[in-house]
């Protein structure tokens, strides 16, 4: 219900959902570049449920050139990895958040961390993605949902946009911090970025 001139009126739920795409369609398309109130907004993290735990067992997905991808055979192999759902493909935010992930790629390598990116898109759009952005790791298609069941990723705005979260794993496969924010964009690889180094500076 909505109050105009102290008059309620009421309004179907046709309209409601109208109203809100309306405003995340305003949201994700606005340049974020020169929308300052938005790009400095400072996204507090809450403690999530799977910190200090050891990462989802058993979860099997496609790779962006449709082969099967073991989690347990990428995660927790003696080396850090980095897990990161993020909503999709070619939308201006995801874009750039695996483009900074690509720009800090020599941070990852060098320590032997392993990057995995993961969204409900298929093999195909990913080979695609990845093609068009030079991405050096893979992305993985969690078209079920299984994944992002399975690592608690919550859905933002009201149940209608796929979350953002990035998983920080150790060598043992303990995921030691989550960084979860779904419009800070370049928050994500600076985070993995501070965790990475201080991995290779606990191994000296």
């Amino acid at each position: 219900m909505l109050f105009y001139n102290n008059h309620s009126i009421q309004i179907s739920r046709a309209s409601k959902f109208l109203l809100i795409s309306s405003s995340l369609y305003y949201l994700f398309t606005i340049n974020f570049s020169t929308f300052q109130p938005i790009k400095n907004l400072n996204f507090i993290n809450a403690m999530h449920v799977l910190k200090d735990k050891p990462f989802p067992k058993g979860i099997t997905l496609k790779n962006q050139d449709n082969e099967d991808v073991n989690l347990d055979t990428m995660v927790g192999t003696g080396k850090p990895s980095i897990v990161f759902f993020y909503p999709k493909d070619e939308t201006y935010g995801c874009t750039q958040e695996v483009c900074h992930f690509r720009d800090s790629y020599s941070v990852f390598s060098e320590a032997g961390a392993t990057v995995l990116g993961i969204s409900p898109d298929s093999p195909d759009s990913h080979k695609n993605f990845i093609a068009k952005q030079n991405l050096p790791f893979q992305l993985l298609s969690d078209s079920q949902g299984e994944a992002r069941k399975a690592f608690v990723v919550q859905q933002q705005f009201m149940g209608m946009v796929n979350g953002r979260v990035t998983y920080l794993i150790n060598r043992d496969g303990i995921i030691v911090d989550v960084f979860n924010s779904q419009l800070n964009f370049s928050g994500h690889a600076k985070k993995a970025v501070e965790f990475v180094k201080n991995q290779m500076a606990s191994d000296k």
